[in-house]
């Protein structure tokens, strides 16, 4: 249990960027042992590569934004009749995209979850053995299962708060009319 705990911790903090390599050696069947193969290493170095590629992705879109709010207000934009239609549009996006996937993993997850990785990753370092890889072992299908669903409810959450916000700007703008 001790060498699981080194273990998940090694890969948590590399996956953070807080740890340059995923080479650690535990106890396996009496004799010391590098816990992840190369091919776990190679496929966990992508993994990480997308975390880093998804935090850049979203401060661009943060800085796009306040660029955006910045702009609306120098050019003093219409908000009132601007704000409700780019909210309308962007609930039925969040709606549709989330039954759409709601819909998809409860059909099929491990197609999903195959289609998923095929489209993400440009290898096929992704596809371990059942029975002999351990990353499969820590991380099982439910794992990933689970984690959608999760992330589905985050997005929901956002949606519900999305949803308040606008309502409540909406009676704003109204009791001042």
């Amino acid at each position: 249990m001790n060498d699981i705990m080194k273990v998940t911790d090694k890969l948590i903090n590399y996956l953070k960027n807080n740890d340059d390599n995923l080479l650690i050696e535990v106890q396996i069947n009496g004799e010391m042992k590098s816990f992840f193969t190369e091919q776990e290493i190679v496929h966990m170095n992508d993994v990480k590569n997308i975390f880093l590629k998804i935090d850049i992705i979203s401060y661009c879109l943060i800085g796009l934004l306040i660029f955006i709010i910045i702009s609306l207000i120098v050019y003093k934009v219409d908000w009132v009749n601007i704000f409700p239609k780019v909210y309308f549009i962007n609930f039925m996006i969040f709606v549709f995209l989330t039954i759409v996937l709601i819909i998809v993993i409860n059909i099929d997850f491990q197609s999903f979850f195959y289609q998923f990785h095929k489209l993400i990753f440009n290898n096929n370092l992704w596809l371990f053995n059942y029975n002999t890889s351990r990353v499969i072992k820590m991380f099982p299908q439910e794992f990933f299962f689970d984690l959608v669903g999760k992330i589905i409810f985050i997005f929901l959450v956002f949606l519900i708060f999305y949803t308040l916000f606008f309502l409540r700007w909406l009676a704003i703008i109204k009791s001042k009319k």
